[in-house]
């Protein structure tokens, strides 16, 4: 009978190193989780700055091309209108 005992005591002495580290394993698995989650909490701030810079970015770009598009049409127009004035000015000195 005692030896039937110490076997049950050493059998629940194993069970209870087991299960201690089982917490232990499941603390330090929370720990990683914690940790984890913080950096993808950061992750995701970082990123969602990213899309705003580039949201802002294609804002500003948009701008840009509209204006490089004016420019262009006013220096076309400008271009015809100097063409137009030097054939003028050409014909005029031929009549001359």
């Amino acid at each position: 009978m005692q030896e039937h005992l110490r076997l049950a005591n050493r059998q629940l002495k194993e069970m209870t190193e087991e299960v201690t580290d089982l917490k232990r394993t499941v603390q330090e698995k929370e720990n990683d989780l914690q940790h984890l989650q913080g950096e993808n909490k950061l992750r995701m701030e970082e990123l969602r700055a990213a899309a705003d810079d580039v949201a802002n970015m294609t804002r500003e770009q948009q701008l840009v091309n509209g204006e490089l598009s004016r420019v262009a049409a006013e220096r076309d127009t400008l271009t015809q209108q100097l063409r137009d004035t030097k054939v003028r000015a050409t014909t005029t000195d031929e009549r001359r």
